[in-house]
């Protein structure tokens, strides 16, 4: 199998049918240009976490995949990033502010 035919297929210069051919034909029109996002202006925005839940559950997740010696220089780092005036706060006020316009940040 080729890795152009695992590639949607847009037919005339204006696209606006997708032809997803390694899906069964049942399947095939639920993903039709606009069947994805059909509903999403009544899905509720989803809340930007607090910079502190971001470094916390970074630290857990990279967690079991490093050494203890790794590990202690990521939560070095990651303090470091998320000291009250730095680049961290910097950026999730960046984020929020994306957020407050956007529907998905």
């Amino acid at each position: 199998m080729s890795q152009r035919q695992s590639q949607p297929r847009r037919h005339g210069h204006h696209g606006p049918k997708l032809e997803f051919p390694l899906l069964p034909p049942e399947w095939r029109d639920r993903f039709q240009r606009g069947q994805m996002h059909k509903f999403r202006d009544q899905l509720t925005k989803l809340p930007v976490p607090s910079l502190q839940q971001t470094l916390d559950k970074y630290i857990a997740s990279v967690e079991p995949l490093l050494t203890e010696e790794e590990l202690s220089e990521t939560k070095r780092r990651v303090e470091e990033f998320g000291r009250p005036g730095g680049i961290g706060e910097t950026l999730q006020q960046k984020l929020l502010e994306r957020a407050a316009t956007r529907d998905s940040w």
